[in-house]
C-alpha cells in the first residue's frame, strides 16, 4: 500500500470539504447580507480559518525552535 503524504492528504480534505459546501450553499437559507450562506456558517467557516492558521503557525514556531535548540546542543561553546 502507497502512503499519501500529509500534505496531500490535507489538500483532498480541503477539497473535498470545499466541494461540499459549494454544492450545499444553494439548499441553505439565505442571509440579510445575500452571500446565500446563513451567518452561523459563516462564523463556523472563520474559526475554523483561524484555527488552522494557529495551528500551522504553532507547527512552523515549534519547528524553528527545535531546530535551534539543536544547533545549540551540537555547538555549545559557539558564542555566535
Amino acid at each position: 500500500m502507497r502512503r499519501v503524504p500529509k500534505l496531500a492528504m490535507l489538500a483532498g480534505i480541503f477539497l473535498t470539504l470545499s466541494w461540499i459546501s459549494a454544492a450545499a450553499s444553494p439548499l441553505l437559507s439565505a442571509d440579510a447580507g445575500g452571500t446565500g450562506v446563513p451567518l452561523n456558517l459563516q462564523y463556523a467557516g472563520a474559526a475554523l480559518g483561524v484555527g488552522l492558521v494557529v495551528v500551522g503557525a504553532g507547527i512552523g514556531i515549534g519547528r524553528f525552535a527545535a531546530a535551534a535548540a539543536e544547533g545549540i546542543a551540537r555547538q555549545p561553546q559557539d558564542p555566535s
